[in-house]
């Protein structure tokens, strides 16, 4: 008889005064693995000091679908407060046998439990401390488990993941299921998640601390971050497909007025961040409201918006409506009328005629990227008119014009890389009076669609001073590869091209 040790948990917060911890579950079999007695072995975080080297269950119960944990080793919370951040492990008993898998397919594994070494008649073993064990099919490689993870005040509401389709994904390796009490990051006695907006107003907003801490303690760098929101992009099929893509998805789920405007900002500094709308109806969640701020002032270098605390109510709710239309302008235009957004825009192929105007709006757009990004060497505010006349015969060109005047541009060919073709979108230009109106995100959908069949991604390159504009190119399905040593950075964006 052999063992093997498998991690069983990792220990989170402390819950309440008397020693219970929240423990973030990583067994299919929470109810044996923490019975009461138990013993676990414990792998204490790096830096850690005072942690036993075995832990005893004394007791257990869920609440709101979090697993609280009592060790006989944890008498109060300060002591409850050492242990956090402990993997928690069981040694398994090797029973591996000449039966195998129930049919001779390429890779069989044992249900939720890690197979033998390779057997020599059969080329399979089982794991199992008790008896026999249930076959299922290995995911392939293109088959990789995608981690979702569901931060919200309301756990036991997502339930249902476990069961259907979402459920038989979950059996079968492809998904990976984690759901969080955002609570579990709150350290007052009444778990308080929410507070009043800054600048007044109806309801109450998500505190940014339980998220920051939250974010910290999932490791979210580097993932695909989701918020569902009324003032997000809309849930289509293709957006569907998009995420699909991803290794991991995490959702932030809001409540009441919204989640506090600078988790999202903090979000977009280290993950990707995606907010969308999944219909023009209301749901249980409450409206977001747009750029809702609550206390403190500062967090995490991010600051209130100082009109929000001027006590100027005039003030505040013409800047809560110019953001409203703003928002709503680049994200949902077909949701303001004409008079709101500007005129109907028609996007036409650019002619040799247009290159005079087009090295003025270049030269306008382009002062602003050298503020914002402190570099004054961006070759598009060097180029001379013959530059943009060359650029016209080797870039498909596109302009939009408004009573005459052009008002926006943007330019793509197709570039051949070592993965393959790729469609360079560039020169992205907006008049800078007509900015934030949504012609920005009209012309990027317009130089994607005219994309050609063989291409497998889009990129563009913007200067890595400019957060702004990374943020929205971010929204749009974007994610920064590589950072080159030149003017402005510049970063270099990429996104991936779904079947079409």
């Amino acid at each position: 008889m052999e063992g093997i040790e498998v991690v069983v948990g990792r220990i989170g917060k402390p819950h309440g005064i008397r020693g219970e911890v929240t423990v973030d579950v990583r067994s299919d079999e929470p109810e044996k693995r923490f019975a009461d007695g138990a013993r676990l072995r414990t792998e204490a975080p790096r830096g850690s000091a005072g942690v036993p080297g075995h832990l005893t269950v004394a007791r257990t119960r869920w609440h709101q679908g979090v697993l609280l944990v009592a060790f006989e080793e944890a008498a109060d919370r300060n002591v409850a407060e050492t242990l956090r951040g402990t993997v928690l492990h069981v040694t398994l008993r090797r029973t591996c046998s000449r039966s195998g898998p129930p049919t001779a397919a390429p890779r069989w594994c044992p249900s939720s439990r890690p197979s033998c070494p390779r057997s020599t008649s059969t080329g399979a073993g089982s794991w199992s401390p008790t008896g026999p064990v249930s076959w299922r099919r290995c995911p392939t490689r293109t088959e990789r488990a995608v981690r979702l993870d569901y931060l919200t005040i309301f756990p036991d509401y997502l339930d249902a993941l476990r069961l259907s389709l979402p459920g038989k994904a979950v059996e079968k390796g492809l998904l990976e299921l984690h759901v969080h009490d955002l609570r579990s990051w709150t350290h007052d006695r009444h778990r308080t998640v929410d507070d009043t907006p800054y600048g007044g107003g109806a309801g109450m907003v998500l505190k940014p601390e339980p998220f920051g801490e939250a974010l910290d303690e999932l490791a979210v760098d580097g993932a695909t971050v989701v918020v569902p929101t009324p003032a997000g992009r809309r849930f289509t099929q293709p957006l569907a497909r998009e995420l699909a893509t991803r290794e991991r998805l995490v959702f932030l789920c809001g409540r009441y007025e919204g989640i506090d405007q600078r988790v999202l900002d903090h979000v977009a500094t280290r993950a990707e961040l995606v907010e969308l709308s999944l219909g023009d109806y209301v749901l249980n969640g409450g409206e977001v409201a747009a750029l809702a701020n609550t206390k403190p002032a500062s967090w995490r270098g991010h600051e209130v918006p100082p009109v929000l605390m001027s006590g100027n109510h005039g003030a505040i709710s013409a800047w809560r409506h110019e953001q409203a239309l703003s928002r709503t302008a680049e994200r949902r235009p077909d949701l303001l009328p004409p008079t709101a957004v500007g005129p109907d825009w028609t996007i036409e192929p650019a002619v040799p005629a247009d290159a005079g105007e087009l090295w003025t709006l270049q030269r306008a757009c382009w002062v602003t990227e050298a503020v914002v990004n402190d570099e004054l060497r961006i070759p598009a505010l060097h180029e001379e008119l013959d530059d943009v006349v060359a650029g016209l015969g080797e870039w498909r060109t596109w302009v939009v014009r408004v009573a005459g005047r052009l008002v926006g541009s943007v330019r793509a060919r197709t570039e051949v890389t070592e993965r393959g073709e790729v469609w360079e979108i560039g020169r992205l230009m907006v008049a800078p009076d007509l900015r934030g109106r949504g012609l920005g995100r009209v012309l990027l959908e317009h130089a994607e669609r005219a994309a050609p069949g063989s291409a497998t991604a889009y990129r563009l390159v913007t200067g890595a001073g400019g957060e702004a504009n990374l943020r929205r190119y971010k929204r749009a399905g974007y994610r920064v590869v590589e950072v080159l040593d030149g003017p402005a950075g510049p970063a270099v964006l990429v996104k991936r091209i779904s079947a079409r």
